[in-house]
């Protein structure tokens, strides 16, 4: 079980005995005289903020790994990023490698290799 599983069960597990015992309190004590009231009052609020703590832990969990997710897909999208612009540079050091004649333009003229590098590496960084 991994630590995200174990504290978001624990939370659940403190968030259910907190409603139980809120339940219980309200059940118990809710119709009888003010001397017991106010005894269950000082309980319900000790219980109150553990309970509003295990709620937060597993709200917060869910917003937390929202937030993860698309980071790890924004990481993923600049990982590709720059993968494809790493290829269009050592595409345009092999283009610049080239004898001139080498390199060939769209109308099957030659066009020199400095020239034709320059021409993938803007393509590849816009």
């Amino acid at each position: 079980m991994t630590n995200s599983k174990l504290t978001n069960g624990a939370a659940l597990l403190i968030t259910l005995a907190f409603l139980l015992a809120s339940g219980w309190l309200l059940y118990a004590f809710g119709l009888t005289g003010d001397k017991a009231w106010d005894r269950a009052v000082v309980v319900y609020n000790a219980l109150t903020s553990v309970g509003f703590a295990a709620v937060g832990v597993l709200l917060g969990t869910k917003v937390q790994q929202v937030n993860v997710e698309k980071a790890n897909g924004e990481a993923d999208k600049a990982k590709a990023d720059a993968a494809r612009k790493a290829d269009a540079i050592k595409t345009a050091l092999t283009e610049m490698g080239k004898p001139p004649a080498a390199a060939v333009d769209e109308a099957g003229g030659g066009i020199a290799p400095l020239t034709h590098a320059q021409i993938i590496l803007r393509q590849a960084l816009q």
